[in-house]
């Protein structure tokens, strides 16, 4: 039990390390937008749907292990929008 416990920490740790470098963070950004937090996973297939809810469960484990707080995420969707304002603008 105790083993498997600093196996889960050490685990975090290398979470934190890896996404909260400057890099890291663009890459989380990427797996973000790829698994679709921020929309609905809704699809009339639903084995479409289950496949979206799939990849949203991967970037909320990734979420919930960095202990990113809703402030942050606040900020995160705001930046997105921010983004999409701007990309069609200079269309």
């Amino acid at each position: 039990m105790l083993k498997r416990i600093m196996k889960q920490r050490e685990l975090i740790g290398l979470y934190k390390k890896v996404f909260r470098s400057e890099d890291g963070a663009k890459v989380l950004n990427d797996i973000m937008e790829l698994c679709g937090i921020g929309r609905t996973s809704y699809d009339p297939d639903s084995k479409m749907m289950a496949f979206n809810e799939g990849q949203r469960a991967v970037a909320l484990r990734i979420i919930k292990t960095l202990n990113i707080t809703e402030k942050e995420l606040e900020r995160w969707f705001k930046q997105r929008e921010n983004e999409l304002i701007e990309s069609e603008e200079q269309l």
